[in-house]
């Protein structure tokens, strides 16, 4: 099947991405996934995405600031012995910086769950109904990939 040129506009993004793709298909979910990450960090569509630095979480966190609709749901895992209750549901109220550590990445502030304030972002699960799913769900795979 031949393909066409077509033009896709991400988020309130001014650029408009062009892809190359057969009349009627879907744009594959990685495809339009770094479409998305490099909408975060204003690439091209041939450049390539950032690793994980100091800089490229505080211009990440910038654009879940101004995007994420706070508060919101999520889940965590519970690693704590003895295990009680293997997932908790909990109310993220924040996005932060983390203080010392890139390798932490971005933290939430948690409301909820007793003992924790805060966690990495990319340790939390976002339901697919939720506004912020997306948003999260880019910023796990960016996180976990390019550091």
């Amino acid at each position: 099947m031949a393909g066409v040129t077509t033009s896709v506009q991400l988020e309130s993004n001014d650029r408009f991405w062009s892809v190359r793709a057969p009349i009627g298909w879907p744009l594959p979910e990685r495809d339009a996934q770094a479409l998305r990450l490099r909408t975060v960090f204003e690439l091209s569509r041939i450049d390539p995405l950032p690793r994980v630095t100091r800089d490229t979480l505080r211009k990440y966190l910038g654009y879940l600031k101004a995007r994420a609709a706070m508060p919101f749901e999520a889940l965590c895992a519970d690693t704590r012995v003895p295990l009680m209750q293997l997932v908790h549901y909990i109310r993220i109220t924040d996005l932060l910086e983390a203080d010392d550590h890139v390798s932490e990445g971005l933290l939430c502030a948690v409301q909820d769950l007793p003992m924790v304030q805060h966690l990495p972002l990319a340790d939390i699960g976002v339901l697919e109904e939720s506004p912020n799913y997306q948003l999260i769900d880019d910023y796990a795979y960016w996180f976990i990939n390019y550091q």
